[in-house]
């Protein structure tokens, strides 16, 4: 996809398929029947698939406003995102929603979350996800401690705020304000 948006209540599905994205942009009401823009899954080996078939997102230069999760990855979903902004994402589930058996690994860069939760995996052998470079705030009203959440993450050289633990990484900023205007 290229150039293309997206009114509400519409959703982009990628199953077993490489999704290459730059330059979209969605907007998504939390309101609508569909609360996610992107969903993506692919298919692991049995039930009829003899191997595994991963899907992959890609997206460089998009904008994605609303929903919640913004992008949902299921089993098998390796996702690259890069020079990106995500805002205005539900409190639930916020930028992502990574599945419980993902077994991929996944990073993000020089992407800025608005009023957007950053959740990373909470258990093991759910892949890696590497965030690196980005500005993440949360500037709602009643807004958690944590805007990045989970264990299974690496943060390096991220602007995180409000952040009240710390982060697996280095050179990371917590707590100080991008001053956006």
């Amino acid at each position: 996809l290229e150039r293309v948006t997206l009114g509400d209540n519409q959703t982009i599905v990628a199953e077993t398929c490489e999704l290459q994205m730059t330059q979209v942009k969605l907007h998504i009401l939390t309101t609508q029947g569909v609360n996610y823009p992107i969903s993506a899954v692919g298919e692991p080996a049995g039930n009829g698939a003899t191997m595994d078939r991963a899907t992959t997102v890609t997206m460089d230069r998009c904008v994605i406003d609303g929903g919640d999760p913004a992008l949902f990855a299921g089993v098998l979903v390796s996702f690259q995102i890069t020079n990106s902004v995500f805002l205005n994402q539900g409190t639930t589930h916020g930028a992502f929603q990574l599945s419980g058996s993902r077994l991929t690994t996944s990073a993000v860069s020089f992407t800025t979350f608005f009023n957007s939760l950053l959740q990373c995996p909470t258990t093991s052998g759910n892949g890696s996800f590497a965030s690196a470079d980005n500005i993440i705030v949360n500037q709602r009203s009643g807004a958690p401690a944590d805007t990045a959440t989970g264990t299974y993450c690496t943060h390096n050289y991220d602007l995180v705020k409000p952040q009240s633990s710390t982060l697996n990484g280095a050179n990371n900023i917590l707590n100080m304000d991008p001053k956006f205007t």
